[in-house]
């Protein structure tokens, strides 16, 4: 048996499971905070690149800031609590606790997405959509069932670009959906790189993410499609203007070399890591210098 089987059954094998599934509680609660404060950047971000493209005026709109960052902060504790609770029970929500648990964190769900209703019905029905493919999408069907898990998981972060634009401009432009597909996109690569960096932390935890199932050299291989269809999407958005354009080709050409030059690197956990930093600075870049113009 070849490692790559190794890491896949162990998924499966009774160690996997029960108490040692949370030795690696302390990593998922890390990313969980992570993914809260990228959301809460995308959103403010996003609001301030809708403005060219509509008459959204941030200095005068800063409520419908308050109130997406509310909506879309409660509705991802909520859906990370049904999380948890799934990933405990597997699904089997019987103990009289368990369902007070759940009914809390799908109340708390309920009012981030009556909050983003408040501003719009296209907002409220977005948010819906992210709660609905988070807990029952992701949380309940994929996670502990299927690599795809993180394409359920990226699908869903996807949305919040769109319930950002949509708080500031309920048309949604163009540039709306392109910068949701980056998202996507750029949310394949992190997770990807994350498989690697702590691929032992998802075994523990029966995660079958792609790292685990077909090893790090397919993990790396499809880093490098993604990372460039991420920078030739960003490409598309060069009405942000120069600096803009420059940035993403300077990020971009960094990023893709790093990610080549792991094909040869003996160190996945190095290269790994390199790959999150390099992600993470890229999209940070797309993001900072597309709201700048509304400062």
């Amino acid at each position: 048996m070849n490692r790559t089987e190794s890491s896949a059954d162990s998924l499966h094998h009774p160690a996997a499971s029960g108490k040692n599934q949370f030795t690696a509680r302390p990593f998922f609660l890390f990313r969980r905070t992570a993914l809260l404060f990228s959301v809460f950047l995308i959103t403010f971000t996003v609001m301030l690149a809708a403005e060219p493209f509509s008459s959204f005026q941030w200095q005068q709109n800063l409520h419908l800031f308050i109130l997406t960052f509310a909506g879309t902060g409660l509705l991802l504790q909520g859906c990370f609590m049904v999380e948890t609770l799934l990933g405990k029970k597997r699904g089997n929500v019987t103990e009289k606790k368990d369902k007070q648990t759940l009914g809390t964190g799908l109340l708390i769900t309920a009012v981030g997405v009556m909050l983003l209703f408040s501003i719009s019905m296209t907002t409220g029905l977005l948010g819906t959509a992210a709660a609905f493919g988070y807990i029952i999408g992701f949380a309940y069907w994929l996670k502990y069932r299927s690599s795809f898990g993180s394409f359920m998981q990226a699908g869903v972060f996807a949305v919040f670009p769109l319930i950002a634009w949509s708080a500031a401009d309920d048309s949604l432009h163009a540039a709306a959906w392109i910068l949701a597909f980056l998202f996507f996109i750029w949310y394949c690569t992190y997770s990807l790189a994350l498989s690697v960096l702590k691929k032992e932390e998802y075994i523990k935890a029966g995660i079958p993410v792609l790292a685990v199932i077909t090893g790090n050299k397919t993990a790396k291989l499809q880093s490098i499609l993604y990372a460039s269809v991420f920078i030739l999407g960003a490409l598309m958005l060069g009405q942000y203007g120069t600096v803009y354009l420059v940035s993403v080709m300077v990020g971009g050409a960094v990023w893709l070399i790093w990610l080549a030059a792991g094909l040869k690197m003996q160190s996945d956990k190095k290269w790994a890591a390199g790959a999150l930093a390099c992600s993470i600075g890229c999209f940070s870049i797309v993001l900072i210098t597309m709201a700048i113009p509304a400062l």
